[in-house]
């Protein structure tokens, strides 16, 4: 890993109660896909191949309430995240509204991964990302959208389909931004 992947990772471990901290630190960063903590039942790291108990005593409602705290606000949509990373936090609540479990998913950035995309995103046509929980389709979706300087529409279509010359030019993402600008090896504003 990185050093910047593990600052980001270090930074999602962070907002964890102490106990909780030293057992996810514990296992293998690279297969760490979300830590799940529900009201009542056993915390839980949900891993590549594999779920790995992380205490023996159930979460408790200040445990979560602990962590809500050192998050940014949780939306309509019930999720949230860590400012400046693509970790991904989404709640679940009660009838009352009262959030009774968390899910805390890793999100890790993939160079170059877009340019997988690159030659469907310019026939103009709609593409559908398949997959299982934590491989990657929001981070090829987010990607494609900073670097690809085209007008996006919602989350997950262009208002016009991009062409050869639209998906082939500079990248707006300046350097200065959070994570160390675009990572989609395109030329960018900076170095022109």
């Amino acid at each position: 890993m990185t050093s910047t992947t593990d600052h980001e990772l270090g930074l999602l471990i962070g907002v964890l109660p102490a106990e909780l901290q030293s057992a996810v630190r514990a296992l293998a960063p690279a297969q760490l896909l979300e830590v799940v903590m529900d009201l009542g039942r056993t915390p839980e790291a949900r891993l590549e191949n594999r779920a790995e108990r992380l205490a023996d005593a159930p979460v408790s409602r200040a445990e979560i309430d602990a962590v809500l705290r050192e998050l940014s606000p949780v939306g309509e949509d019930n999720r949230t995240g860590i400012e400046g990373t693509l970790h991904r936090i989404s709640v679940i609540r009660n009838r009352r509204g009262e959030v009774v479990g968390l899910t805390l998913r890793v999100g890790r950035a993939v160079v170059g991964a877009i340019e997988l995309l690159r030659d469907l995103v310019e026939t103009g046509q709609n593409v559908l990302l398949l997959g299982r929980p934590g491989v990657g389709k929001t981070t090829k979706l987010r990607r494609s959208r900073a670097c690809w300087p085209t007008t996006w529409v919602g989350a997950s279509s262009w208002s016009t389909p991009p062409t050869r010359s639209a998906a082939t030019a500079t990248c707006r993402t300046p350097a200065s931004a959070p994570r160390g600008g675009c990572r989609c090896r395109g030329p960018t504003a900076s170095t022109q």
